[in-house]
């Protein structure tokens, strides 16, 4: 039978071997055991409360990540990494980049409890987006109508407006979001070939130089997308 301690003689058990003295509750487990009564301090019920304390743990990190404020946090930071993004690279002046930046805003949608970075994202200029990573949601309208290749570039999740991409013409690393509220421009396509589309499309779908063959099977893939 395991020896019984009281929550005081436990700590001071756990902490006999130390010569430094200093307090070892590797688990947090004071507010727990303090909880017990004196005699269920058992030396085996440090598993016990270590568990339910790694749990009570989890569930608070998981409340904070799913925050409001974490989520406007997040966006706010991909906001920035962005803006590094395009300093490093050198396609915008400074001054242009202050003008994208400040064209931007975010605010917390309670209907899709996600954090929403509003206004329309025009980088007309790009003609390569290589490590690029956009926030997560954007609210607007995303224009590339240069990009002529989309390898290594992270789009968002969810597109409230439409996205220009008709400068391309291979769907080669193209990860599309999964939601356009807006049309989706890709009329520089000449193959389907690699071409995944979104889950959602809210307005036309161009792809204007693709072979009637090629749109026949995406319309046979994709039912519920219209396809011209």
């Amino acid at each position: 039978m395991s020896e019984i301690y009281t929550p005081r003689e436990f700590i001071d058990a756990i902490n006999k071997s130390n010569p430094k003295g200093v307090r070892f509750d590797p688990y947090n487990t004071d507010p727990l055991r303090a909880q017990l009564p004196a005699k269920q301090a058992e030396r085996g019920d440090i598993d016990i409360l270590a568990k339910a304390q790694s749990e009570v743990d989890d569930k608070a990190r998981e409340r904070l990540a799913n925050s409001p404020e974490a989520k406007i946090q997040l966006a706010q930071a991909q906001i920035e990494a962005m803006r590094q993004w395009l300093i490093d690279d050198k396609t915008y002046d400074d001054a242009d980049i202050d003008q994208i930046i400040s064209g931007l805003s975010v605010e917390y949608d309670e209907e899709s409890k996600e954090a929403v970075v509003n206004g329309r994202l025009w980088l007309s200029s790009l003609t390569s987006a290589k490590g690029l990573t956009f926030p997560t949601t954007i609210g607007g309208a995303l224009d590339l109508p240069s990009l002529t290749s989309a390898e290594d570039l992270t789009f968002p999740t969810t597109v409230g407006g439409g996205l220009d991409l008709r400068s391309l013409t291979s769907a080669k690393g193209l990860i599309l979001p999964t939601t356009i509220s807006g049309g989706l421009s890709l009329s520089g396509l000449t193959s389907a070939e690699g071409l995944t589309l979104p889950n959602y499309i809210g307005f036309d779908l161009n792809l204007y130089n693709l072979h009637s063959s090629d749109k026949q099977a995406l319309r046979d893939k994709y039912p519920g997308i219209h396809i011209p």
